[in-house]
């Protein structure tokens, strides 16, 4: 790992961080009921947004300044390594806090008394989870959304299917919550489903890896 390059990178995503931690605490601190990943629809919105405003920092191969930074003699493989880690510490910078509040008394503080939600200390340890299966997810989607654009930057034109596997994970992730499909489906749904995600975050990685080694540059 070259810090250097990686402080660069990070520096690259510290507005996007900055907006999305109050953003992210306020709505876990005001939220009135437990969190589930899979039912509520604006948590998935913030989940979205903020893994593409990481990618227009970030994850563009073709964009300038990637074609700065491999003009400064690093390597397609040099520069694809750091954006992974860097999107991941980004990803755990915008979500620790959530993390933080939602497994220390604090939430439960802030709805007990600023909010006077008395039952909510009854509920609060059904969403002990939550933020595991939150990073999942979007560490699936920044891995969706890199597949995509790696994809589109190989130098033989006509594949669309990275995009279309960004466009397919968008649907679902906002189609999931109306479902209600945790509720009436068997208890092996949820894991389930979540290998499933995790499954296809592997591949879209492990298909970015095999064809971040071709794609153009534009200088």
């Amino acid at each position: 790992m070259k810090p250097a390059l990686l402080r660069w990178l990070l520096w690259q995503t510290l507005p996007v961080t900055s907006i999305a931690v109050p953003i992210f605490a306020l709505f876990v601190a005001l939220y009135p009921g437990p969190i589930f990943w899979m039912r509520d629809t604006t948590l998935w919105i913030l989940i979205l947004l903020h893994g593409y405003a990481l990618h227009l920092c970030l994850g563009r191969p073709r964009s300038s300044s990637m074609a700065h930074l491999y003009c400064q003699g690093f390597s397609r493989q040099t520069l694809w390594r750091h954006v992974v880690v860097a999107t991941w510490l980004a990803i755990l910078a915008a979500w620790i806090p959530v993390a933080a509040l939602i497994w220390s008394p604090a939430r439960v503080w802030i709805q007990s008394n600023l909010l006077d939600n008395q039952r909510f200390f009854v509920l609060a340890p059904l969403e002990r989870s939550s933020p595991v299966f939150i990073l999942i997810a979007e560490m699936v989607w920044m891995a969706v959304l890199n597949y995509a654009w790696v994809r589109e930057a190989q130098p033989f034109r006509g594949l669309r299917g990275g995009r279309w596997l960004a466009r397919l994970f968008v649907i679902v992730a906002l189609l999931m919550p109306f479902t209600q499909w945790d509720r009436i489906g068997p208890s092996w749904l949820v894991p389930t489903a979540m290998a499933c995600w995790i499954v296809v975050g592997l591949i879209a990685f492990w298909g970015t890896f095999r064809l971040q080694s071709r794609m153009e540059v534009r200088i």
